[in-house]
């Protein structure tokens, strides 16, 4: 079973380390997005949870699912997914495959239109990663190339939008990609991460506010293992090697981990000097689980995000309640 807290919505109930159950079903991973989420099962079909107005749970309907959730329709098996303000996912076979709100062309099948079905990516290329933000998508594919389609925040290549997926510059190889609201970090095949997008919190990491058109390096010399950046808040984060957290960009809500409320042009280790398998950044807070298998969060406690049982956030990471 897959345990929740905080809220879905600002205007939903809080889950209150509400179980994510199905009889019968076992969790492989989940991906929580703006106002639903979704996980996959362990024989690779996708559930999605949540509001749906323009078909965010790819169940073909456009009915909210609150209470329990329902199943991607398709019969397509996925080994990855992502939530933003839309979904991705990965199928067995490597393609690309998004649903939900298409007016900034984040679906990637060339048009403007949402679907409440999945609907393939064009271009009929291979993804080890995929990435849903706000309103534009990025994958990785199976040789390293970084792609991108949907809302172009900075203009470049003479237009606002990207009808379907289109190469990263740069002569970089990655291994994964995360995407929030106005950038997005890939994390190299070497261990380095880049960012590009808007820069005003220092969230791309590279030591400076300059916005970016390709990707920059974040400034550090550490190799990382794990990514994670917010949306619609911009902080972005790593598991260095050892399992130590990095957290750069806007830190008014503590979201940095590091004792204080000071955006950071560059990476600053999270207090505490736990270490990590996993991490996730969300819009005012940040989790991430240890070794042993305890989860932890710091940031802001606003609709109880922390998942300690208190409204309080914490500038340091405070371990979540069982």
């Amino acid at each position: 079973m897959a345990h929740c807290w905080g809220a879905l919505d600002f205007n939903e109930p809080y889950l209150a380390n509400k179980g994510l159950a199905i009889p019968g079903v076992r969790w492989r991973s989940i991906s929580l997005g703006m106002r639903n989420l979704c996980g996959i099962d362990d024989a690779g079909a996708v559930w999605c949870l949540g509001r749906n107005p323009t078909g965010q749970l790819g169940n073909g309907s456009t009915v909210d699912s609150l209470s329990s959730p329902v199943r991607v329709a398709g019969g397509l098996v996925f080994s990855a997914i992502s939530v933003g303000g839309h979904s991705c996912g990965i199928a067995a076979d490597g393609g690309g495959w998004c649903w939900g709100p298409g007016s900034s062309l984040q679906l990637g099948n060339g048009s403007s239109q949402s679907s409440a079905v999945p609907v393939q990516v064009a271009g009929g290329l291979k993804f080890r990663s995929i990435s849903a933000g706000l309103m534009h998508t990025c994958g990785v594919t199976t040789d390293g190339r970084a792609w991108c389609w949907g809302w172009n925040e900075l203009g470049h290549m003479g237009t606002m939008y990207v009808h379907q997926p289109t190469a990263v510059a740069g002569t970089v190889r990655f291994e994964t990609i995360r995407t929030g609201y106005q950038h997005s970090c890939a994390l190299a095949v070497d261990g380095s991460v880049w960012c590009w997008g808007v820069n005003d919190n220092g969230q791309l990491g590279d030591g400076t506010t300059t916005e970016r058109e390709t990707p920059a390096r974040v400034a550090s010399k550490l190799r990382f293992k794990r990514l994670a950046i917010s949306s619609p808040n911009s902080h972005s984060c790593a598991l260095a090697l050892d399992g130590a957290a990095y957290c750069w960009g806007f830190n008014a809500d503590g979201q940095l981990g590091t004792g204080n409320t000071t955006d950071s042009l560059r990476p600053v280790a999270v207090a505490g000097g736990l270490k990590f398998v996993s991490i996730s950044a969300g819009r005012f807070h940040t989790c991430a689980v240890t070794f042993d298998d305890t989860v932890w969060c710091w940031g802001g406690g606003r609709f109880d995000g922390m998942g300690t049982g208190t409204k309080g956030g914490s500038m340091r990471p405070v371990r979540v309640a069982h």
